[in-house]
Order: C-alpha cells, then sequence, then structure tokens
C-alpha cells in the first residue's frame, strides 16, 4: 500500500510539472502566484489519492461520494490533456522550425483548444464510464459438445459502498435477460471493505441461470478480504471454484483458479490442472481466471484488464497481462481465450476507448 501511495505522489508530480511548464510558466505571474498554480495543478493529479475512502470517515457517506467523483474527475482531466498535449505537440514537432508555427503554438488560444478537446474527451469518458454495459455475443463451436449451451459472463464489477444497489440491480437485470444456461463472474466482483459493500451487492442474489451462478476470485477480492469475499459471494448464491471444478453437464466442465498474482501474496496459488482434474476426456473443458493466460482449457474466461479502461493505459494493460488486452483469442489446437472488459470500472468512473460489457458466449456443436 505504501508503494502505491508513493507511486501516485510521483506520477502526479510528473503530470503536474509537464503541464504547468507547457501552459503556465510563459505568463508573467508572481511567484506566490505560480506557486499556488502548481500546487492546484498537484492537487488535481492527485485523484487516485484523494479520491480512496481515506476520507470516508471525515466527509461521511453523503458528501464523499461527490468528492470521490470530482477530484477522479480532474485525475482523468489532467491525464487526457497531459496526454493530448504529448500527441498534439509531437504532430507538430517538425512545424517549430517555422517562427510563425512557435508563435501560434504558443499562443493562449492555441492552449484553450487543446483543454477544451481534453476536457470533451474526459467528459464523453465519463458518460462511457457510467452506461450501463453494452451485450457483446460471441459464438464457438466444438466437437465436444452435445447441443448448444450459453455462458454470460459479467467480471469487474468493483462494487464499493458508494456503487449503489440500483446501478448493480439494473446490471443483475440485464444479465437475466440474456436467459444464460450458467452465469460465470470471474473475479473482482467487489472492491471495498466486505461489510460495507453489503447493501450494493445485494442485488446479486437475484442472479438466474438454470446450470447456476459461479465466482472465482480476483486481485481485489484479495485486497477487501478474501475469506469474507469469498463468504460474501457463497451467501449471494454464488458456487466458488478457486482451484477445483464441476461438471455443469455431460458434456461441459467448468473450473477456476484464484487471481494469479494476488493470490499467491495471500498463500493461494493458482492450480489451472487441479481446477480441471475432474474433467473428461469428452468434456468442453471452460476454465475461470481473473488474469487471462493460457491454462491449457479448451476456452478460458478472463477480466481484469478492463480493456485499459483509459487512455493510455491500453498500451501498459496488454503488456502487464501477456498480450491479452480485450476479446476472444484463438489458441492452437482450436482452444481459445476471451478476456472481457468487464461491467464496471476501478477508480475513476471513466472509459475511453475500452467500453463495459457484459457477454453472451454461445458454443455449439460442430457443424451447426
Amino acid at each position: 500500500m505504501i508503494a502505491w501511495r508513493l507511486l501516485t505522489v510521483l506520477f502526479a508530480l510528473l503530470v503536474a510539472s509537464c503541464l504547468y511548464f507547457r501552459y503556465f510558466r510563459g505568463f508573467c505571474l508572481r511567484k506566490r502566484y505560480r506557486l499556488v498554480v502548481f500546487l492546484l495543478l498537484l492537487l488535481c493529479c492527485s485523484g487516485l489519492g484523494l479520491g480512496s475512502f481515506a476520507f470516508y470517515d471525515i466527509l461521511g457517506p453523503r458528501i464523499f461520494p461527490y468528492w470521490r467523483h470530482v477530484w477522479f474527475f480532474l485525475f482523468a482531466l489532467m491525464l487526457s490533456w497531459f496526454c493530448l498535449t504529448a500527441v498534439v505537440e509531437l504532430v507538430f514537432a517538425p512545424l517549430r522550425l517555422f517562427r510563425s508555427a512557435r508563435r501560434v503554438l504558443s499562443s493562449v488560444a492555441y492552449k484553450c483548444v487543446v483543454f477544451v478537446l481534453a476536457l470533451a474527451l474526459t467528459g464523453y469518458g465519463q458518460y462511457q464510464g457510467l452506461k450501463m454495459p453494452q451485450i457483446r455475443k460471441i459464438t464457438l463451436t466444438s466437437p465436444l459438445v452435445e447441443k448448444p449451451v450459453s455462458i454470460a459472463v459479467a467480471s469487474d464489477l468493483h462494487v464499493t459502498r458508494v456503487t449503489g444497489a440500483k446501478r448493480v440491480g439494473r446490471i443483475v437485470k440485464r444479465i437475466n435477460r440474456l436467459h444464460a444456461d450458467l452465469v460465470v463472474l470471474p473475479g473482482d466482483i467487489f472492491d471495498d471493505r466486505i461489510d460495507l459493500v453489503r447493501p450494493a451487492a445485494a442485488p446479486l442474489a437475484s442472479l438466474e441461470a438454470p446450470l447456476g451462478i459461479y465466482f472465482s476470485s480476483g486481485n481485489h477480492e484479495y485486497y477487501s478480504g478474501i475469506y469474507d469475499a469469498n463468504g460474501l459471494a457463497q451467501e449471494l448464491g454464488m458456487i466458488l471454484l478457486d482451484n477445483r471444478g464441476v461438471a455443469v453437464r455431460g458434456d461441459l466442465y467448468l473450473g477456476a483458479v484464484p487471481d494469479l498474482r494476488a493470490g499467491p501474496r495471500f498463500g493461494f496459488k493458482a492450480d489451472p490442472k487441479a481446477a480441471l482434474a475432474g474433467a473428461g476426456e469428452r468434456q468442453f473443458r471452460v476454465l475461470l481466471s481473473h488474469e487471462p493466460f493460457d491454462g491449457g482449457a479448451d476456452l478460458v474466461i478472463s477480466g481484469h484488464t478492463h480493456g485499459g479502461q483509459m487512455l493510455p493505459f491500453q498500451i501498459f494493460a496488454k503488456f502487464a497481462n501477456h498480450g491479452f488486452l480485450a476479446g476472444l483469442y484463438d489458441l492452437e489446437d482450436g482452444r481459445h481465450i476471451y478476456v472481457t472488459r468487464g461491467a464496471g470500472t476501478w477508480g475513476p468512473a471513466i472509459r475511453q476507448l475500452a467500453p463495459s460489457d457484459v457477454t453472451l458466449i454461445t458454443i455449439l456443436p460442430e457443424g451447426r
């Protein structure tokens, strides 16, 4: 936790410094006012720290959600402004050879245009982050499946004390309208102290599927308290499958592993072989893994990446997750990995080029 706080401070210093020197240093301001401007930029860039639950007990449950949304929005705005500035500067770098172009690129009008574009990009990201997840449909075929089976995938809800039961209930209704044979929740469903997320998570008990509701732990379940998180999941009617599996149908076997990185830190090491050990040779094997990786199953279902969620994190998210970001990936021997962007958001309720989703995967017999 200390390392994370230090990282957010260093990141805020970097972004605030770059924005200050590019946009404000040229103004004829007294030293005290320059310091005030820099500190305001630094404050706005500190959303990942200031938007956390550190101020919850001070501000209270009524005011804190507004605080959280404001500072996360300001953080996203500063980040968008920083990234947009970097892109524009790179594109127009050759024009700086001309005096007239340098004059334009240093003008107040140019700086205002870049800021307005960043504001529009952040506002649209906020809209994408707050809207209901879109429905994605994917169809696969396999000779191991005797009759069609449908799987609803809802990952990364990140339910916190400020999420609201109403939003979770709307997502549950959207999942139930798919009429899937089974529902899988591959991790990061809970993202806060478990005793404080119970009211918001309560609608998850209304999930419906004739073959069951299945859950595997993600990294945020470990941060929230893995035993309490798993206990709440089971109270809500979910079947926990970490490092074990179950034949949900004669031709379909479902297994799961705990989070690949957070699990070992808490004494839970992922064991895909144990999760799939009970599968028969003629069963289609599905493996739930919060973090995407090739677990040896016919279909691995993952989340965790959020599709990058915000610019420019798509680049880092793909690099940090074995080259997987979002969508369906084909492996050798006709196997697949599917990575959902998730139904919620972590931190800022903002998504840029990474819309949230709930996915319906239909597996058909070969030739259908």
